[in-house]
């Protein structure tokens, strides 16, 4: 399920290093420690259901809108008489004929598959060509969600793209934290 990630901002935090090893048993500077200060940026991240991750969220360039996470379903054959087709999107799942219905032409079963999967909240799905349908997650670090179809026919009624099984990853995108020596 495409996940709602929010954070406060960044914070950084002044952290004590030491940048080469040493082994108090040995005399002189071998011995002792080199103390060193350097700081690390990260982000409180929290999810939906609560649980939170430490990392980084990189940068919103003021004036620059997120990209959302996208995926293109493409009708590749509408003949679904051997068998229905299931389009998967995170914890949704379309069954043809029972979440839409396939018609005669590739453009028909495109907008009503569309139709159908503008109906969740998250997503939004329009029609770039006949037959084509770009699906749009939410902003952010969407690519845990899964993108997926299964054929229970002998046809492959649908194409995906990427073919990986998740959406591509929209921005901004969890990272690691920044250390800066």
């Amino acid at each position: 399920m495409a996940r709602n990630i929010r954070s406060q901002g960044e914070v950084k935090l002044l952290v004590g290093t030491t940048p080469r090893a040493f082994d108090p048993t040995l005399p002189g500077v071998l011995g002792s420690p080199i103390k060193d200060r350097s700081t690390v940026t990260i982000t409180p991240i929290l999810m939906d259901g609560g649980r939170g991750v430490v990392g980084r969220l990189t940068p919103v360039v003021p004036g620059v809108t997120p990209t959302m996470s996208t995926g293109t379903i493409t009708v590749a054959d509408n003949d679904f008489t051997t068998g229905s087709a299931e389009v998967i999107l995170g914890d949704y799942h379309l069954l043809s004929y029972i979440d839409f219905q396939p018609a005669v032409l590739l453009a028909d079963t495109a907008i009503a598959l569309a139709a159908a999967i503008n109906r969740f909240p998250g997503f939004r799905a329009s029609i770039s060509a006949p037959g084509v349908i770009v699906v749009r997650g939410m902003n952010g670090d969407d690519d845990q969600v899964a993108f997926e179809v299964r054929h229970f026919g002998t046809h492959t009624n649908f194409t995906l793209s990427p073919t990986s099984g998740f959406f591509t990853v929209g921005s901004p995108v969890l990272g690691p934290p920044v250390l800066s020596l």
